[in-house]
């Protein structure tokens, strides 16, 4: 999904709102976890009411409960949801209604044209003010009109942007958000975009912006994230986008990878789905989940979804993999967001239009 029309959407003013409904896991009680130990060890039975039926959900103490408290949606993870669109309060709330719970999370992203549109998208917290979850900010480390000038962060010449971000966050209450440092940098289609020759730079200004907005607030949690299936340009090894980029543990709080159903990452098949979890070209899920528990950090999903352009489409076989794939991982995962979007460029939407029926039916009833 990677495309000038995907970078304009997340541009776009996301939107959160107050979700009246909130369902309670009746009789659960939650247990310690050690990272790594089998989800299975630490498994209650739990009942949970969602849409008029009471169905059977493991409650398990998680290292996403550890981290962000239990989660409101009643899964085993903290669960989120981009509507894609024209986002208002209304439409988020209208998702949380179709879904029959709140989100945990919501998928924001700040304009970054310039230096200081990017300082100036107070609205990318503002727009959630009041809504009960946190927010998932995919934060650039450069603008569009800079690409690859990495001495502008190493520096430390625009470290007033990111402490103006730090702190705009905190005046909105926002001062626990996830933080997606330089989303998916080993790709090629953002203007912080990473190779292998430019790899000591990217793990630089990681560094210094984590240790800026830390100082401003905090209680935010700074996560690194990068996109499966791509590999980093230049790679000596199939998982250098992983090992070559990694900041280190101090800068570093949880591990994500984002992952669609498109391109050699495509699943309609038992086989496809297992070469999807370790491509062939970069890393792939079961290879960030490992390099997570290796590391002792939680892990996420913050953008995954099946496309209706660049790949199978409606295909409810992925809902499902990735379904059993959060289940399986549950002990680690901290958190996931669906991202849907209606748009021409990826056409994926599962809700608010429903433009892939039966992975919309299906998402429902699993999550």
């Amino acid at each position: 999904m990677r495309t000038h029309s995907r970078t304009a959407t997340r541009r776009r003013r996301a939107v959160a709102a107050v979700v009246a409904i909130v369902i309670a896991a009746a009789g659960t009680v939650a247990t310690a976890l050690v990272i790594g130990q089998p989800a299975s060890a630490q498994t209650l039975g739990a009942q949970t009411v969602g849409r008029g039926q009471v169905t059977k959900r493991a409650a398990v103490r998680g290292v996403g409960v550890a981290m962000y408290g239990r989660p409101a949606s009643g899964l085993a993870w903290h669960s989120g949801f981009w509507t894609g669109g024209e986002m208002s309060t209304q439409r988020m709330a209208q998702a949380a209604a179709w879904i029959g719970h709140p989100f945990d999370f919501v998928t924001t992203y700040p304009a970054y044209g310039t230096w200081a549109e990017l300082a100036g998208s107070d609205w990318a917290a503002g727009i959630f003010d009041g809504f009960p979850g946190r927010l998932s900010y995919g934060l650039p480390l450069l603008p569009a009109n800079r690409r690859g000038h990495w001495s502008d962060v190493t520096s430390g010449a625009h470290d007033a942007v990111f402490r103006t971000i730090a702190r705009q966050l905190v005046a909105h209450g926002r001062g626990d958000s996830v933080i997606r440092v330089g989303l998916e940098a080993n790709g090629d289609w953002f203007p912080w975009a990473v190779t292998a020759s430019t790899a000591s730079q990217y793990k630089a200004a990681f560094r210094r912006v984590v240790t800026v907005m830390r100082a401003q607030a905090p209680n935010l949690t700074f996560w690194f994230d990068t996109s499966a299936g791509f590999g980093l340009p230049g790679q000596s090894g199939r998982l250098d986008a992983l090992t070559a980029l990694y900041p280190g543990d101090a800068y570093v709080d949880g591990v994500s990878m984002d992952h669609y159903d498109f391109y050699q990452l495509s699943a309609t098949s038992a086989l496809r789905w297992n070469l999807a979890l370790t491509p062939t070209r970069g890393a792939g899920l079961a290879d960030a989940v490992a390099f997570a528990r290796a590391h002792g950090k939680g892990f996420a999903v913050p953008e995954w979804g099946t496309h209706g352009t660049q790949g199978p489409g409606d295909n409810p076989f992925f809902i499902q993999k990735m379904h059993d794939f959060f289940e399986a991982n549950r002990d680690v995962l901290v958190f996931e967001c669906y991202f849907n979007e209606p748009a021409p460029y990826i056409h994926n939407a599962i809700w608010g239009p429903v433009q892939m029926p039966h992975s919309s039916a299906l998402y429902r009833r699993l999550f």
